[in-house]
C-alpha cells in the first residue's frame, strides 16, 4: 500500500485512477486513512505538482486480524467500555508468527480454535488507530480462515455480525476492509 501525505498534513492511499466523465482528464481516486475514510478524486496533475508526497509512514501498532463472513455479514467484536467494533485479532507477542498470534487472539477473544491450514492472506491496511493521538498509524494484516466452535465472548464485551450499513460504528482500518468487501459484493 502506497501512502501519500498532502502538504497540509493529511494521509491518503491511492485507490485507483479514473478519467473525468466530461473532460477525460486523468484523475486519481484516493482515500483518507486518518478520519472518516472518505473517498475523493483529484486531477492527476495535482499529484504530480508537489501537493502530495509518497512517504514511508511510521507504524506504531502492528496487528493481525481475521476476516470472517457468514450470511454476507462480517464478524466484529467490541471491547469492554469501547464504542467501536473491530475484527477479531490483535498485537503479536514477542516471537509470534501471524498464525500463532491470530490463533491465540481468537482463543482469548471468542473461544474458538483457528484452523491454521485454512488461513489465507486477505490484505494489509495502514490507517489511523482509533482512539489514539493523530498520526498513530496501525498496520493490520488480515487473513481469512476457518475456526472450530461457536464464537462466545472471552475477554471482549460483544460479538456482532455487521453489514455495510454498520460502517459508521467501526474504526478507520475496518472501514477500509468493509469498503473492499462491499465493492466485491461479499457483504450486504
Amino acid at each position: 500500500m502506497r501512502i501519500f501525505q498532502h502538504r497540509k498534513g493529511g494521509l491518503y492511499r491511492i485507490v485507483g485512477e479514473a478519467k473525468c466523465s466530461e473532460t477525460a482528464e486523468p484523475m486519481i481516486v484516493y482515500q483518507d486513512i486518518q478520519g472518516d475514510c472518505q473517498i475523493w478524486t483529484r486531477p492527476k496533475s495535482e499529484w504530480d505538482d508537489g501537493r502530495f508526497t509518497q512517504i514511508q509512514p511510521e507504524i506504531k501498532i502492528d496487528k493481525v486480524a481475521l476476516v470472517c463472513i457468514r450470511d454476507r455479514k462480517l464478524l466484529m467484536l467490541r471491547s469492554h467500555g469501547k464504542t467501536v467494533y473491530y475484527s477479531p485479532g490483535g498485537k503479536r507477542e514477542a516471537g509470534e508468527t501471524d498464525a500463532e498470534c491470530l490463533a491465540r487472539e481468537l482463543s482469548e477473544e471468542i473461544n474458538v480454535e483457528l484452523n491454521l491450514d485454512s488461513m489465507a492472506h486477505f490484505g494489509t491496511v495502514i490507517a489511523q488507530s482509533h482512539g489514539s493521538p493523530d498520526g498513530t498509524l496501525v498496520k493490520i494484516t488480515f487473513y481469512t480462515g476457518l475456526f472450530e466452535g461457536t464464537p462466545i465472548p472471552g475477554d471482549i464485551e460483544e460479538i456482532r455480525w455487521l453489514t455495510y450499513a454498520d460502517r459508521e460504528i467501526v474504526g478507520c482500518p475496518i472501514k477500509l476492509v468493509m469498503d473492499e468487501l462491499y465493492h466485491k459484493n461479499m457483504i450486504s
